[in-house]
């Protein structure tokens, strides 16, 4: 940049000690593009000079924390920076540490006060173009000055205060730009370009926010801009993680300036006001009051003056129409048709029902549930069950509208599962809790919340627990994430309290229900890796009233399952995070007994894993997954395989094949011990012998498998073969051995004849038995050999 080549040309012509005085604050001239002063009135536009000495303070601490290493790096990549020559910069490489802090620090907020002004600048010449010229500029400006535009707004969400100016400029370019059709069309266009100044509805920043709130406001009246400005206020949201409305409702505060509460007035207004269905309009104004409006609004009829008394007019107008307009619709003969529970069956299958209609037949549902006796809810069966799930699945597929909708579906299927009948029928019904799992969204956390308390106590219900866990995985499985990553979510520190404490009982039901103590282990690892292990100190740090209940019970149950499970390793203490820790836990497990070369196996297998970083991970995961299920499989299976189809082995008749054919070798491996020990001239006590003989014998005749009863004869009549060639080879070592003593005479060279030397080797030469055989290897032996 040419300004800050200027700027470094000051810094090597003046003396360090100079400094504060070069790179001070730039002088306002008296016009000129850097000023950018008058275009609004004194005062009015966001401005952060104050701000200037905190900061710089702030950094020149920082600077002298470094030390001298860290200080030469951050001096030179300034120099590089400043891009000059290596000649001029060698005197400045000769300073001392204190004047190289001192440079650092004015560079920095020289450049950056600089590239300020600059923006602000070019964007006020911008802002005099859009509006000056005639629509074939704004058209040549496009969609790539719209795109620069947003990457300058979007500089400005990064950056400290001084970037303020900037950023009311930019919103004021956007404001030009929609001031025409065409620029309309343009924005339109660019699916980015709202979401990007919804976010500039901020009320610590009450000019921008009132220019952002004065654009949308008038978006809304565009055909199509209404539902465009929403899913804008949406999105943005869902970025900050925050309530969609709540930075409307911030602005309205009594700490806000009066003309802002007076913009998002008229933004809120024009919100609510725009839709044509009647049950949106309520949605929308009941989501406001909710969201923080309920405890502001007596305050704002209270002090309405001007022009925020027209827009508290039109907003009590409009809610007053929209009340009587809804309670027309329920009146008393309106009410009396849902009588029987087949009435309510059949106006749920009714296609395109309203949102309200759907609202208010579930209102009436759920309370004709709780007031009416056993045989009403058997009436009401499967089939009202599958009326309500499929109403329950149009929820996950709409906007926000529905949301009401999906909060009384839920609260109805907890007014069926309060009884044994309901119970039984929900039960019956195999998608029922897979849907209702679903509901376990942080973003709506009043429809999580009343299904995190169905979930949990469903699973105090007798086969209640495989239930809930074979739902939360199903519907992992439909969304692909791990399936326990939805309660995690809803324990974030921006969750409500009471989500918090509900997804606590959830996650705590999940955990303690099962029998066994590795599965309640292996749930508990669960949720740590997928998340929990990054929350569970803040949520004990917080933990007040019910979730310190809450974190009382999943302390206590872990410690015990923790003492519990060490018991059987003699209480030797373990770091279960270590990895080297477990494998010498599980290596002297085994070691010196029959598992032992499975372990072996087992690792050097894992060695043949693809030396690749996107597929080990891959394998092991799955390798991971599979032994779980083999483990865990009398508790049920664990099949949280996102991309593949369920992974369900019958493992007992594998454990029961294996531990039959252990025995089988055994027996064979004890019959060759015993012949070659007799082959050896060795006596084998008798009891042995007619141990290993029964043992061969049963074996032999109980077995059901044809070809293992042939090998086992074949097996024994090889080793007797064996045996005869071994005696046979004694008896010819022992008659070449004598007539070696017979023919030790002087005549050869060695004190043997030639000819008797010819005679031995072709005894020697000649065919016989094999030596007698090794003891053979125990069953088992090398486990790679297939």
């Amino acid at each position: 940049m040419d300004t800050i080549k200027v700027v470094g040309e000051f810094v090597r012509e003046r003396s360090p000690f100079s400094l504060d005085t070069w790179f001070g604050r730039p002088k306002k001239t008296g016009g000129g593009i850097e000023r950018g002063y008058d275009t609004v009135p004194r005062g009015a536009e966001p401005r952060a000079e104050d701000d200037e000495p905190s900061a710089a303070a702030e950094y020149t601490n920082k600077i002298d924390a470094l030390d001298d290493n860290q200080l030469q790096r951050r001096f030179e990549e300034m120099l590089t920076d400043m891009n000059i020559s290596e000649e001029k910069k060698e005197p400045l490489r000769k300073y001392s540490r204190d004047q190289k802090k001192k440079m650092l620090v004015a560079y920095k907020f020289v450049n950056a006060q600089l590239s300020v002004g600059k923006l602000h600048g070019c964007l006020e010449n911008l802002r005099i173009a859009l509006t000056n010229n005639p629509l074939s500029w704004i058209q040549e400006f496009g969609t790539k000055g719209i795109e620069s535009l947003l990457s300058t707004l979007n500089i400005c969400y990064t950056n400290d205060a001084r970037y303020d100016r900037v950023q009311y400029e930019c919103i004021r370019c956007l404001s030009a730009i929609l001031n025409n059709t065409v620029g309309i069309r343009t924005v339109f266009e660019c699916r980015e370009a709202l979401p990007v100044l919804a976010r500039s509805l901020d009320a610590r920043k009450p000019h921008c926010a009132l220019e952002a709130a004065k654009v949308l406001a008038a978006i809304c009246l565009i055909p199509n801009g209404h539902e465009k400005v929403l899913e804008a206020i949406t999105m943005a949201g869902e970025s900050s993680r925050r309530p969609r409305l709540l930075p409307i409702v911030e602005c309205l505060d009594s700490k806000s300036p009066e003309s802002l509460k007076n913009g998002c007035m008229q933004l809120m207004n024009a919100i609510i006001t725009e839709p044509e269905e009647l049950e949106f309009r309520m949605h929308l104004r009941s989501e406001f009051m909710r969201t923080g409006l309920y405890d502001l609004i007596d305050e704002l009829r209270a002090a309405a003056e001007g022009a925020r008394q027209i827009q508290m007019n039109v907003f009590d107008t409009h809610a007053s129409a929209d009340q009587d307009e809804f309670l027309a619709k329920f009146d008393d003969e309106g009410r009396s048709k849902f009588e029987k529970p087949s009435d309510y069956v059949s106006y749920l299958n009714q296609p395109e029902l309203s949102v309200g209609k759907l609202h208010g037949c579930l209102e009436n549902l759920r309370i004709a549930l709780t007031n009416n006796p056993l045989s009403w809810i058997q009436e009401f069966g499967t089939k009202g069950i599958e009326s309500l799930l499929s109403t329950l699945n149009i929820c996950y597929t709409n906007d926000a509208r529905y949301d009401r909708v999906q909060y009384e579906c839920i609260r109805c299927l907890s007014a069926i599962l309060n009884n044994t009948v309901g119970i039984r029928t929900v039960f019956e019904c195999r998608e029922a809790l897979p849907v209702l799992a679903r509901s376990l969204d942080a973003r709506k956390p009043h429809c999580a919340l009343e299904a995190a308390k169905v979930l949990a106590a469903i699973c105090l219900i007798p086969n209640g627990h495989e239930k809930v866990l074979e739902a939360i995985t199903m519907a992992g499985e439909s969304s692909r994430r791990p399936r326990l990553l939805p309660i995690v979510e809803c324990l974030d520190s921006k969750s409500p309290e009471s989500l918090k404490n509900g997804c606590m009982q959830l996650m705590n039901a999940i955990i303690t229900e099962p029998e066994e103590l590795e599965f309640r282990m292996h749930l508990r690892s669960e949720f740590m890796r997928t998340g929990l292990y990054d929350l569970i100190d803040e949520l004990r740090a917080a933990a007040e009233g019910a979730r310190q209940i809450q974190m009382n019970v999943f302390d206590t149950h872990a410690s015990a399952d923790q003492d519990e499970f060490l018991a059987k390793f003699d209480d030797v203490r373990v770091d279960f995070n270590d990895a080297n820790e477990c494998f010498e836990l599980v290596k002297n497990l085994v070691m010196d007994t029959p598992a032992e070369p499975y372990l072996l196996s087992i690792l050097q297998h894992l060695l043949f894993i693809r030396d690749d970083e996107l597929i080990r991970p891959a394998y092991y995961k799955l390798i991971e997954e599979c032994v779980t299920q083999i483990v865990l499989h009398k508790n049920g299976y664990d099949p949280d395989f996102r991309a593949t189809q369920r992974f369900n082995i019958d493992v007992q008749p594998l454990i029961d094949g294996l531990i039959d054919l252990y025995r089988y070798k055994s027996g064979r491996w004890w019959l060759r011990v015993v012949m070659w020990l007799i082959s050896k001239n060795i006596r084998v006590p008798l009891a042995v012998t007619r141990h290993v003989g029964t043992l061969c014998y049963e074996r032999h005749t109980n077995s059901t498998d044809t070809r293992r009863s042939i090998c086992d004869v074949r097996d024994i009549l090889n080793v007797a073969i064996t045996i005869k060639c071994g005696l046979e080879a004694e008896a010819r070592a022992a008659h070449l051995e004598d007539r070696l003593k017979q023919a030790a005479t002087p005549t050869g060279p060695g004190g043997v004849s030639q000819g008797n030397i010819a005679a031995i080797a072709k005894a020697i030469g000649s065919p016989g038995g094999p030596p007698p055989p090794p003891p053979p290897p125990m069953p088992g032996g090398n486990f790679l050999c297939f």
